[in-house]
């Protein structure tokens, strides 16, 4: 699937339609490959305003995920997530390491003014706000962020090739190694 997502050829990129048959959790990669081109365009657009709102939808979908996945859950085979602990906001660290993210990949995007016409750091951008909109739903979110770690590896090396944004590279690696060293501690 992500070999799919960073072919830029039609012919390739149409057989990423039919991979959600495969497995449900496509839907989420399908979904956000399709709006990651939207979100770039807000992002790279010098104003301000369209900006704003952008962030503020983003605040406002992330405010009422876990209120829309509360009330859907019963009706899903994961009846069982219903009040449970899998249904919590994620930790303060995680959302700091995911705003961290987020924020270096937007800069990467500035530094380069064309970095977001390669599919991965879009891919990875998309992903990254995915998972601070749905932050309200550790589940959810936890997924998303999982699928990130497997795009990681490869936004760094894609930051490191471009000498502009190579400093944008290293601070992704520190902070990719930092959340290993906690994590095995």
């Amino acid at each position: 699937m992500i070999l799919l997502l960073a072919v830029r050829e039609n012919k390739l990129r149409l057989l990423k339609y039919p991979s959600p048959l495969l497995h449900y959790g496509l839907f989420i990669i399908l979904f956000l490959d399709l709006v990651k081109s939207r979100i770039s365009k807000l992002i790279i657009n010098n104003n301000l305003m369209k900006q704003m709102l952008f962030f503020l939808a983003m605040i406002f979908c992330g405010v009422f995920s876990g209120l829309i996945v509360n009330i859907l859950i019963p009706y899903t085979r994961f009846s069982y997530y219903a009040s449970s602990f899998y249904l919590e906001s994620k930790s303060i660290s995680s959302l700091i390491y995911i705003i961290l993210v987020f924020y270096l990949i937007i800069l990467g995007g500035k530094i380069k003014n064309s970095l977001f016409d390669d599919s991965i750091v879009l891919l990875s951008l998309c992903t990254i706000s995915f998972c601070l909109v749905t932050s309200g739903v550790a589940v959810l979110s936890g997924r998303t962020f999982q699928f990130f770690l497997l795009l990681e590896p490869i936004l760094i090396n894609h930051f490191l090739n471009v000498k502009k944004t190579r400093i944008i590279g290293f601070l992704l690696l520190i902070l990719s190694i930092s959340k290993l060293v906690l994590y095995l501690i």
